[in-house]
């Protein structure tokens, strides 16, 4: 293991907070995950998480989140899993707080012009456009929806573009305001992050919101030891079903070890 985690409690609060030391690392990752993603999502409202991981963009200026992190001498990415929404920058350790403050205002429960909400279903629907070029890609999805056949698993992470051409904005508003809550948030703090540092992040992410309607648990993971074929032309591919996430913290330690550490 390159790492060990650790859960501490500082303050009575929902959301659970996780630090990961990795000793001489002159870099702090924070990354904040939310339980949820596709397959918490009914048929109808398919990518309904990936749309709203791309207004969490679009505070204020178009791109000022990216260039404020970018400032501090970091970067920042964000993506939808079936059942985490996972959100992400590493910058220098004495900028760590500063960062943190740029994610909080990010996932602040939405209120973004209808307008916005239009302008990023474009560019999703061009997303899911340009994956239909990528054979590999295609034919992972088609394994990952045949293993996972019957189960909100099957639902793509980035939505059909029937679904999110049919979404309308108070949806979005909605489901971020269910999503973006602090029962289902998992804070992780990497690299040098010091039990100082970790009170005043977590601090700032102690005024979510709660969330109400989403359900605790996504769907039951596929039945165990399936696997599908899927064959395009002289390809064959083999997809076997892998474990479900029960919570973020086995990804994040290996997520932390390659940001910190990369």
């Amino acid at each position: 293991m390159l790492l060990s985690l650790a859960a501490i409690a500082l303050a009575q609060t929902p959301i659970v907070l996780v630090r990961a030391p990795i000793a001489g690392a002159e870099t702090v990752s924070i990354q904040v995950f939310f339980r949820v993603g596709s397959a918490y999502e009914l048929g109808t409202e398919a990518g309904v998480t990936h749309l709203m991981e791309h207004l969490l963009f679009r505070r204020g200026t178009p791109g000022s989140l990216d260039r404020d992190v970018e400032r501090l001498g970091g970067r920042l990415e964000a993506t939808t899993h079936p059942d985490l929404l996972r959100i992400w920058c590493t910058v220098p350790k004495e900028r760590a707080l500063k960062a943190a403050e740029a994610i909080r205002q990010a996932v602040a429960p939405l209120s973004a012009d209808k307008a916005d909400v239009e302008t990023e279903k474009r560019l999703v629907l061009q997303e899911l456009r340009l994956q239909t070029l990528d054979m590999e890609r295609v034919v992972l999805d088609l394994l990952w929806q045949r293993s996972a056949e019957g189960s909100g698993y099957a639902l793509p992470t980035g939505g059909r573009a029937e679904t999110i051409q049919a979404l309308m904005p108070q949806a979005a508003f909605d489901w971020s305001r269910r999503a973006l809550s602090r029962e289902r948030t998992t804070l992780v703090l990497g690299g040098s992050a010091s039990l100082e540092d970790a009170a005043r992040i977590r601090a700032l992410f102690d005024d979510l919101p709660s969330g109400d309607a989403v359900s605790e648990q996504p769907p039951a993971w596929p039945d165990a030891g399936g696997y599908s074929m899927a064959r395009m032309g002289d390809v064959i591919g083999v997809g076997f079903r892998a474990p479900s996430p029960k919570d973020p913290r086995a990804y994040a330690a290996w997520m932390v070890a390659w940001e910190v550490l990369a």
